[in-house]
């Protein structure tokens, strides 16, 4: 299991302790849309995303696109390169839904 995807792993969990529905983008990497999130969320009719990036790994430019999509949306997305980060993020997203 790879880096990615044990922190992948521990913020699904984490989320769906914190009452978070938690769908995981599973699907393999070569038929899966470019740029797509790693983890969906929903809580009381929301959504929001999460993009799972450890070490140096950064945004691909159809992330960035996604990203932009969503933002004009109004839709939350989330970088996550940590537990800690998302753990430290989490008041600031159930705010978000108050």
């Amino acid at each position: 299991m790879t880096e990615h995807n044990i922190l992948q792993k521990i913020a699904k969990e984490y989320l769906e302790r914190n009452n978070w529905v938690v769908v995981e983008n599973v699907e393999h990497k070569k038929t899966r849309s470019p740029g797509i999130f790693d983890l969906q969320a929903f809580k009381n009719g929301r959504a929001i995303f999460f993009e799972i990036k450890v070490d140096r790994d950064k945004l691909r430019k159809t992330q960035i696109t996604f990203i932009s999509n969503l933002e004009i949306a109004k839709i939350k997305y989330y970088v996550i390169r940590s537990i800690n980060e998302l753990m430290d993020l989490l008041p600031e997203i159930e705010g978000c839904y108050d």
